[in-house]
């Protein structure tokens, strides 16, 4: 969740819901627009509706939200992030928001986060609650909601289909996900053999 939930061995580290007014407003927006959105709690998620956008999404990035009913009922629940399925130019509909981030990995959909939290931020909390420094961390991207956690990290790997932006900031670009890519740079790296 970018950072505003952080999780070891089941334990809580860090966490950082959406605040509730804004989030009751991410819902309105969602609802009176009629955008589809995802809103993800800290053992569940709960998609809005399915639309042509968010299954044409779904299929790219090979993953399915088959919890679906209304976000009406999360009001009152820590909700760590909502993905919405707007386009950049869509995007400015949420502008009036504060306290809101809207780190975008995909043309189909933007994260909706509060401000301050980032992957780098989650990766330095769990860190610290590991006794670890920074020098000992590695992170995996691909999108530009990772490049902060890539730039984070003592190091930081792109995967193989990672765009350039995200290639820039990084320490190694290792092959795709298909072609075990993570398995290729701990290989790299030393860290398997």
């Amino acid at each position: 969740m970018n950072g505003g939930l952080v999780l070891l061995g089941g334990e809580v580290v860090f966490k950082q819901p959406v605040d509730r007014e804004m989030a009751g407003k991410v819902i309105d927006i969602c609802r009176e627009r009629d955008i589809a959105c995802v809103a993800f709690l800290q053992d569940t998620f709960q998609l809005s509706f399915h639309n042509a956008r968010e299954r044409e999404a779904s299929e790219k990035i090979h993953i399915r939200f088959d919890r679906v009913g209304p976000l009406e009922g999360l009001r009152e629940q820590d909700v760590f992030q909502f993905t919405v399925y707007v386009t950049p130019e869509e995007e400015r509909v949420f502008s009036g928001l504060h306290d809101l981030v809207f780190p975008r990995w995909s043309p189909f959909f933007t994260d909706v986060n509060p401000s301050g939290t980032s992957k780098a931020a989650g990766i330095a909390r769990m860190a610290e609650a590991l006794g670890i420094g920074k020098e000992e961390t590695l992170a995996f991207g691909d999108g530009g909601n990772d490049i902060s956690m890539i730039e984070a990290a003592g190091l930081g790997v792109a995967m193989g289909n990672a765009g350039d932006p995200v290639r820039t900031v990084a320490d190694y670009v290792t092959q795709t996900a298909e072609a075990d890519g993570i398995a290729v740079a701990l290989r790299h790296f030393g860290l398997i053999s």
